[in-house]
């Protein structure tokens, strides 16, 4: 899909991501998936979940590729989801790619976000 530009004029822009109030997880993460796919830390190997560790993989230990995560408003609808992984050259600039922060997950439960 993202080799058919004349899906950019089918699409609104890129919105805020505190725009619509249903679009926040129980852990006060806003818009997780649909907007824009992610940057991650990783580098990519398509094949590095086949032998992964099933507790927190951390991915490959080098590669030519680094990894994004999600799918955004460019995207088919099977690939708008958090766990999309996919990966291309760490110079790549397109209007569909963004960046996640992230830290590490607390032990307590998650409090619902409120909107700003």
């Amino acid at each position: 899909m993202r080799d058919r530009p004349e899906r950019l004029m089918l699409y609104p822009p890129i919105i805020s991501v505190d725009k619509y109030e249903n679009g926040v997880s129980p852990y006060g993460v806003f818009q997780l998936t649909g907007n824009v796919s992610e940057w991650v830390a990783d580098w990519y190997d398509k094949d590095y979940y086949k032998t992964a560790p099933e507790k927190n993989p951390k991915g490959p230990e080098n590669g030519t590729q680094r990894g994004f995560r999600g799918g955004g408003w460019i995207d088919s609808t099977p690939s708008v989801r958090a766990a999309q992984r996919n990966g291309t050259d760490p110079n790549t600039k397109m209007n569909w790619m963004g960046y996640r922060c992230a830290r590490d997950a607390q032990s307590t439960q998650a409090q619902p976000a409120t909107l700003r």
